[in-house]
């Protein structure tokens, strides 16, 4: 039997048990934020063991957002690595839910459960696919699965710790995330857009709500929604960036993905903030993209009367990844 045909083999004859992996990662809550990665991470740590796969690192800047990095070296040529996340977004609220996020179920040939896309169905099948390679015999090169925290909250805590720590070495690299929008592969993606996560805070007049008819007040929440409103039409056209050659997107700009503001019934609202997640293409830069924000602020701010601009220096709060 071919090293190709053990593989296979060794899949084929364990798809079920793959199937209910995936499903317990799924039942094991990673949600992010708050963020904690350390039960899934030690499920798979305890699955890859079982599949004979001894060299498994567990790294990061805190204790409660494990990375992992596991190796199967092979006969000194290049290094594949495969690549996931195992946090996932909130739930939200739970009784939108037709199912319990953390109890998967299969319907109609779908897996549903919070994350099964997002991506714990393929880490799941990242693991049996090193586990087939270990069981086919030496490869003549090696492979390596990266395992993050921290992907749906920036991944600082996670890639880009990851990165700047010189963990990360490869000759090329599989992301597990989903490859179908409309449909199952859909498209292999060659490049991937980053994130830029930002708060604006609008400021106004804080006094009792009786009195908001007798003396001049500006209400921070009218004003936020007014600037909400403008940023979700015009802010796309003001962002400086060109196409990538491998990929047709442009980056997407979604506005007040978080929203607050105001203390309670009786005080008219003197400060409200919301906030921004702009994906941004390979070649935009933070430095280029707080520009384009802060020109784009001053410029909405100078056309509301007597409102003043952002402070000369001062970059909108947030963080770029």
């Amino acid at each position: 039997m071919s090293a190709g045909e053990a593989i296979l083999a060794f899949l084929e004859g364990r798809g079920d048990e793959l199937l209910e992996f995936a499903r317990e990662l799924i039942a094991t809550p990673s949600v992010n934020p708050p963020g904690d990665e350390r039960a899934v991470a030690a499920l798979v740590s305890e699955r890859l063991r079982e599949l004979g796969i001894e060299d498994i690192e567990q790294v990061g800047a805190d204790e409660t957002r494990p990375n992992l990095i596991a190796r199967l070296p092979g006969g000194g040529g290049p290094t594949l690595v495969l690549s996931g996340h195992l946090d996932t977004k909130p739930p939200g609220d739970l009784a939108l839910w037709a199912t319990d996020p953390w109890e998967p179920v299969i319907r109609d040939g779908e897996l549903f459960g919070l994350g099964s896309g997002d991506m714990k169905a393929a880490v799941a099948a990242m693991v049996y696919a090193v586990g087939a390679f270990a069981a086919a015999g030496p490869a003549p090169g090696s492979l390596q699965l990266v395992f993050t925290a921290d992907e749906e909250a920036g991944s600082l805590l996670g890639s880009r710790w990851l990165a700047e720590s010189g963990l990360l070495h490869g000759d090329a690299a599989i992301i597990g995330e989903p490859c179908g929008v409309l449909r199952e592969w859909e498209a292999i993606d060659l490049v991937s857009r980053g994130a830029a996560l930002f708060k604006v805070r609008v400021r106004g007049t804080q006094l009792h709500s009786s009195i908001s008819d007798r003396l001049p007040a500006v209400n921070a929440t009218v004003m936020m929604a007014r600037l909400l409103d403008r940023m979700h039409r015009e802010l796309k056209d003001a962002l400086t960036y060109h196409g990538h050659p491998l990929g047709g997107l442009g980056p997407t700009v979604n506005v007040g993905v978080m929203a607050k503001a105001g203390i309670y019934y009786g005080v008219y609202p003197g400060e409200a903030e919301f906030a921004c997640d702009i994906r941004t293409l390979p070649g935009m830069t933070r430095e280029q993209l707080e520009a384009d924000l802060r020109s784009f602020l001053e410029r909405a701010a100078a056309e509301e009367p007597g409102r003043a601009a952002p402070a000369a220096g001062s970059p909108p709060s947030g963080r770029c990844a």
